[in-house]
C-alpha cells in the first residue's frame, strides 16, 4: 500500500465515522444540521422549513456540533474537525 492510499483510506474511515455521529444525532437535530453543513441551505429557509424561529435553528445547530464535538472528542484524529 502507498502512502498515499494509506492516506485515503484513512480520510475514507474519518468520514464515515464522522458520518455514523452525524446519523446519531436526535431528529431535531440532525435535519437541521444536515440541511445547514451538508445541504448547504439558507438558515432563514431552514427556519421557515421546520416551522422554528431562527433563534431555535440556532440554538439546535449549537446543541448539534456540541453533540458532535464531544462524540469527536473519543477520536483524537478526529479532533480537528470541529
Amino acid at each position: 500500500m502507498t502512502e498515499g492510499t494509506a492516506e485515503a483510506e484513512g480520510a475514507v474511515s474519518r468520514l464515515e465515522e464522522f458520518a455514523r455521529i452525524v446519523q446519531q444525532l436526535p431528529n431535531d437535530l440532525g435535519q437541521p444540521f444536515i440541511m445547514a453543513f451538508v445541504q448547504r441551505v439558507p438558515r432563514r429557509d431552514i427556519a421557515i422549513a421546520l416551522g422554528i424561529t431562527d433563534a431555535e435553528l440556532s440554538a439546535r445547530l449549537v446543541r448539534a456540533l456540541m453533540h458532535c464535538r464531544q462524540s469527536l472528542s473519543h477520536h483524537p484524529d478526529m479532533a480537528p474537525i470541529l
